[in-house]
């Protein structure tokens, strides 16, 4: 399920497809993913992580959309 509180010109049902489309939100895929088991807690709590590349969940995600949004946000205008 997703909410955006009315605070996106893309409907809930089609940010869900993009969502599952582009991420496995399962607890043992966001690990792999994110390299969890690495030991970087130390160098996180010493510097943050926020805009630091090293870290996986600070870069960016190029989206794949599914076929049948393609022509639907085409024209949709974010910002």
């Amino acid at each position: 399920m997703v909410t955006h509180f009315g605070s996106s010109p893309i409907n809930e049902r089609d940010l869900l497809q993009i969502i599952e489309s582009n991420f496995d939100l399962r607890p043992g895929a966001i690990i792999k993913q994110l390299g969890l088991t690495r030991p970087i807690y130390q160098r996180t709590a010493e510097n943050g992580h926020f805009g630091n590349a090293e870290f996986p969940w600070e870069r960016p995600k190029t989206l794949i959309l599914p076929k049948n949004l393609h022509e639907k946000l085409r024209d949709v205008q974010v910002g």
